[in-house]
């Protein structure tokens, strides 16, 4: 029994001990800060080396942070899984998609004093502020906010003959344009004219602009508060009804009607497909430096005009924080943010360390263009300083690109509630009717608005 006792002792004082370690670095200031997203070195080594020079003004500034790197990209369908083992970096990006499912599953860290504290709240875009509060308190950063337009592939246009004199392309206004000019390129030079994603969520996501055009209301709250699909409705047939137009009456799609986004971009940079829905800027340069596209071969424009008007959803990547996460590293890393400039106030430094990012991708080829971002700043003297940076930088010849998000453009978020289930239901009705010629629109669209509401809605489960 002393024996027991003695060894029971031992390990209370050696537990004693390392608490007292850990109390003792956190009293003197040391924090070490797991960052994801990093650059990977190999693949973006342009990249790489300016963030090794934030970390080299990081260190000087604040030697007691150690960062420590992480280039994994946080992908929705492993998210859970790394949070709940707890691999998660102390601070990871996510698309505009994620932040309300993160808040949802318990995993977000409250990070309202700091965001106050570095004026976030008072600078930051109000659109991008909905995405990441819940209830006056604050889980995210917003990284960048963008609305959804078209890109288009000018080798295939200019073999269509669909260019202007000053060397525009002729894209489409509509989606009855869409379809003649997908069909055209089709005809012209006998590949795609026009793919949308079908896999998974990333369909639905895209479908959604369409769907709103023609007037679809995908769900609304009835008298006792509860929420309803309304999608199973003339509208909702008619903007699926357009998705089996392009394969079976124009026949403008891909072969392979199961595409996502590495798809798009693999059929885009080699010349096989003639124009998409682009989910903003930040799908631009990956032609080039993953398929060596020529940048000047590469157009954008606004989404097209439905019988409902245009629309655009609201999209963008935000930053948020390990629900471990400390306050000291949550401090360290708004501190991280700043030297990036990435806060609401651009000092010297981080207007300089933003400078030489841009000069990094122009140098490396890569498309520097701001037209297609939204910004996600209310701060004007920073908004106008940006801008002209952006303008010294951009490496685009000007006539090809036309911003997203048009004067008449409709900008709007994600469906309230269930977003991700709801897109990957839709996934699966663009699917049906493009395996299927005799599919019934109405029907299918029927039945993915009972199954929404009755394993989502009803279930209250978003």
């Amino acid at each position: 029994m002393k024996r027991i006792i003695s060894l029971l002792l031992c390990v209370v004082m050696t537990v004693g001990v390392c608490c007292s370690c850990t109390k003792s670095e956190k009293t003197t200031g040391k924090v070490k800060l797991k960052i994801g997203y990093w650059p990977n070195k190999d693949t973006d080594p342009e990249k790489y080396e300016v963030y090794e020079g934030y970390l080299a003004q990081m260190k000087e500034k604040y030697p007691e942070v150690e960062i420590e790197k992480d280039s994994t990209s946080i992908k929705p369908d492993v998210f859970l899984t790394l949070a709940s083992s707890g691999q998660l970096p102390d601070m990871y990006r996510v698309a505009y998609t994620e932040p309300q499912r993160i808040i949802d599953a318990g995993y977000a860290r409250d990070i309202t004093d700091f965001f106050k504290k570095y004026g976030y709240e008072e600078y930051t875009n109000k659109t991008s502020l909905k995405v990441v509060e819940r209830d006056g308190k604050y889980y995210g950063v917003p990284y960048t906010l963008s609305g959804v337009g078209m890109w288009h592939n000018m080798n295939l246009y200019e073999k269509a003959g669909l260019v202007n004199e000053d060397g525009s392309p002729k894209y489409p206004k509509t989606y009855d344009e869409l379809a003649e000019t997908a069909k055209i390129i089709k005809e012209k030079t006998g590949k795609a004219g026009f793919a949308i994603m079908t896999k998974d969520t990333v369909g639905g996501w895209q479908f959604m602009n369409i769907a709103w055009s023609f007037g679809v209301e995908f769900m609304k709250k009835d008298e006792n508060g509860k929420w309803k699909a309304t999608f199973n409705s003339p509208e909702g047939a008619a903007a699926l009804q357009y998705v089996k137009d392009l394969k079976w009456k124009y026949d403008v799609l891909p072969e392979n009607i199961l595409i996502d986004k590495n798809e798009i971009i693999k059929l885009f940079a080699t010349d096989q497909l003639a124009m998409s829905i682009c989910g903003g800027l930040s799908w631009l340069s990956r032609p080039i430096f993953l398929f060596n596209m020529n940048k000047d071969k590469i157009a954008t424009s606004p989404t097209p005009e439905g019988p409902s008007g245009r629309y655009s959803q609201i999209g963008g990547d935000v930053w948020m924080f390990s629900k471990e996460a400390t306050d000291e590293q949550v401090d360290a890393a708004f501190k991280w943010l700043a030297i990036k400039g990435e806060s609401p106030n651009l000092t010297e430094e981080s207007y300089k360390n933003l400078e030489d990012s841009l000069k990094t991708e122009n140098e490396a080829g890569n498309i520097v263009l701001e037209t297609s971002e939204i910004n996600i700043w209310d701060n004007e003297d920073r908004v106008k300083k940006i801008n002209d940076l952006y303008a010294k930088y951009t490496n685009v010849l000007p006539y090809l690109h036309v911003p997203f998000v048009a004067e008449n453009t409709i900008t709007k978020s994600e469906e309230p509630v269930g977003a991700q289930k709801l897109y990957a239901l839709l996934s699966t009705a663009m699917q049906k009717v493009l395996m299927d010629k005799d599919a019934d629109c109405a029907k299918i669209m029927e039945e993915t608005a009972q199954t929404f509401q009755r394993d989502v809605l009803d279930k209250e489960t978003y």
